[in-house]
């Protein structure tokens, strides 16, 4: 029945189309059959046997439909979008792996990284102050871009992970129809967002500055038409399609 009500739903001229049909064959019969009467009104025969005929035959396709065509290929969608969710938790697990090793923060957080996958937690942890160089005003993102400066495989390997997401974001919006523009918007954005940061030479002196507040975008839940967000909005797009 959930499914039948999402069909339904997913497209309304159809829906519409169906839910018409249904009430006229349901009124049709109770008409007919004199369950309900109307005063001078009644049905001939061959009117019942030509409407009934037709009414159920668009119903009966209607549900061939849903057992034959939409039914196998919602399963085959829910499929796609729970792997490509489970890749951009595993990439954002990565990145923080990589922050935490550029800023030598593995230690402090011993066993809490998957925590940090939560966007205000993320947020929380990289504003927290480092005071292990004797500053008390420096905070721990600083020193994951000092690492990312420092060592270049950091970078590397930053990138590496973006172009992997990349390709998964890019096979979703290719395979799985996105009736929602906010849905697709959001992650055509995240494309080409990922295309910049490839596109970006990363000699240039502010690059490291440049991928970090994309990064801090993602993984502390900031945007700039709406400042932070308690929750990770690319999940709850992703939960959404």
């Amino acid at each position: 029945m959930e499914l039948i009500i999402k069909s339904l739903k997913e497209n309304k001229v159809l829906g519409i189309f169906i839910i018409i049909c249904l009430v006229l064959f349901i009124l049709l019969n109770l008409l007919f059959f004199k369950i309900i009467n109307i005063r001078d009104f009644c049905i001939s025969n061959d009117f019942w046997n030509l409407s009934n005929s037709i009414l159920v035959n668009i119903l009966a396709a209607y549900l061939f439909y849903l057992w034959a065509v939409y039914i196998p290929e919602y399963r085959r969608k829910q499929i796609i979008v729970s792997k490509f969710k489970q890749s951009y938790l595993d990439f954002k697990r990565r990145i923080i792996e990589v922050f935490l090793q550029a800023a030598n923060l593995q230690s402090s957080i011993l066993n809490e990284q998957e925590r940090l996958t939560n966007v205000k937690e993320f947020k929380e942890f990289f504003q927290k102050s480092d005071s292990r160089g004797g500053d008390a005003k420096n905070k721990y993102i600083y020193t994951v871009m000092n690492g990312l400066e420092e060592n270049n495989y950091y970078i590397s390997d930053i990138v590496n992970e973006l172009g992997i997401l990349k390709q998964e974001i890019n096979f979703v919006l290719s395979l799985v129809q996105l009736g929602d523009k906010d849905t697709y918007n959001h992650l055509k954005n995240f494309s080409v967002f990922i295309q910049d940061v490839e596109a970006r030479d990363r000699n240039e002196g502010d690059y490291v500055k440049f991928l970090t507040d994309k990064l801090w975008q993602v993984m502390a839940g900031w945007s700039l038409g709406n400042g932070y967000s308690d929750n990770d909005i690319t999940i709850e797009i992703i939960n959404d399609i």
